[in-house]
């Protein structure tokens, strides 16, 4: 094999279609016998090229290709090498952020009484450890600090004077209870206002009364609060 057959080869494309295959092939042997002559000397050029392409071989090889690509159909042309891409793989939606599920209490045990007690615990009467103690049967989740303790599953906050003495009630989402009158979480603050009448005040945060308020958004309960006076 001579030198610049060895030092060059036909590398198949395989993205392409058998017709443009064959014709690469075509050109690929063609401009390797052109390259051979180039090297020959310039009084056999004429003489070799004509014997080249008068050969026996290579008529026949030109005649085979003619028919091969006219008896390949348009519908075959376009079935030939067609690679099917490969199936995208199913990335899964994160998982909505939704607030925790509200907890599954008794509903005698989440009765708020508007003079100020919940669970039995009281306002102005019982301590922190009391409440700890209480609370903790309940949810051990709680968020414990100086002057109030927070239990986010439940809604419920409960604050303390400089005495560690029940000072304040808040209730908000997700807490499922009502007070004794009726009013729960999203209902409307024209609800509480007919349960408790006309109030000390009222703005587009909030309504309070003497012992009890409400704060709002968009004219919903978001918290109720009890408080001491």
């Amino acid at each position: 094999m001579d030198s610049d057959e060895s030092s060059e080869s036909y590398i198949p494309n395989y993205n392409s279609s058998l017709i443009d295959e064959i014709l690469a092939l075509d050109n690929f042997v063609y401009n390797k016998k052109d390259k051979k002559n180039d090297s020959l000397k310039s009084g056999s050029d004429t003489k070799t090229n004509n014997k080249i392409d008068s050969s026996p071989e290579d008529l026949l090889r030109r005649i085979n290709l003619q028919e091969t690509l006219s008896e390949i159909s348009s519908d075959t042309v376009k079935k030939i090498n067609i690679i099917p891409l490969p199936p995208k793989l199913f990335v899964p939606p994160p998982p909505p952020i939704n607030p925790p599920p509200p907890p599954k209490e008794d509903a005698k045990d989440t009765v708020i009484d508007e003079v100020g007690s919940v669970f039995g615990l009281q306002i102005n009467h019982s301590k922190k450890m009391e409440v700890i103690t209480k609370m903790k049967k309940k949810n051990k989740n709680g968020q414990i600090e100086d002057n109030f303790i927070k239990f986010d599953e439940l809604g419920i906050t409960f604050y303390f004077d400089e005495l560690g003495i029940l000072d304040e009630i808040t209730f908000s989402y997700p807490f499922l209870g009502a007070t004794k009158k009726g009013l729960r979480i999203q209902d409307d603050v024209e609800k509480a206002i007919n349960l408790y009448g006309k109030p000390k005040m009222r703005t587009f945060s909030g309504v309070i009364w003497s012992k009890i308020a409400v704060f709002l958004n968009d004219d919903q309960v978001t918290t109720i609060r009890l408080r001491s006076n």
